[in-house]
């Protein structure tokens, strides 16, 4: 198995894992804040700099060199495994494991709403609007596509930081 596609793996493992934690364990933004949803890509940025930082270290890809192309590769792989997993994850949390998914999410984006103190018919055309365009597909393509964003820019960013090609001799 090649690098990129373990350490995508891996991250995207442990991505679920959170995810389970969150689900079983409420912790939303309720709990512990509003930067409960944004473990999972602090566990992306992980496992690309991990994932990169390896590649680098690879015997068989240059021993300690690891040009900006190859880098960026390892990163968006690594994203792109990790945004499957998570996408495949939510489907079937979403449909097997708790189907009442969608309805807990919207009843707690309600409660939200009322304890903001807004009026009754905002919150009731917001509600629809959150209806109209959840279902479980959408949430699993918005997922795995904010993932594979996330992913590719902080590829780019770790592969142009980390990035040591071989210097050539000018004799």
């Amino acid at each position: 198995m090649n690098l990129p596609l373990k350490y995508g793996i891996l991250t995207g493992l442990a991505a679920v894992l959170w995810k389970l934690g969150e689900y079983y364990l409420n912790l939303n933004s309720n709990t512990i804040g509003a930067w409960a949803g944004f473990i999972p890509y602090f566990i992306l940025f992980i496992g690309v700099f991990i994932g990169i930082l390896a590649q680098k270290r690879d015997d068989i890809s240059g021993a300690g060199l690891l040009e900006f192309k190859q880098g960026a590769r390892t990163g968006v792989v690594i994203s792109l495994v990790t945004g499957i997993i998570l996408a495949i994850f939510g489907f079937v949390y979403c449909r097997f494991i708790n189907p009442e998914f969608l309805e807990q999410h919207l009843a707690m984006t309600k409660d939200l709403m009322l304890k903001d103190k807004r009026p009754a018919e905002i919150i009731e055309k917001e509600m629809q609007m959150i209806k109209d365009s959840a279902s479980v597909g959408r949430l699993m393509f918005r997922s795995f596509t904010t993932s594979l964003f996330i992913g590719m820019i902080v590829s780019f960013i770790l592969a142009a930081i980390l990035k040591k090609e071989a210097k050539e001799n000018a004799d």
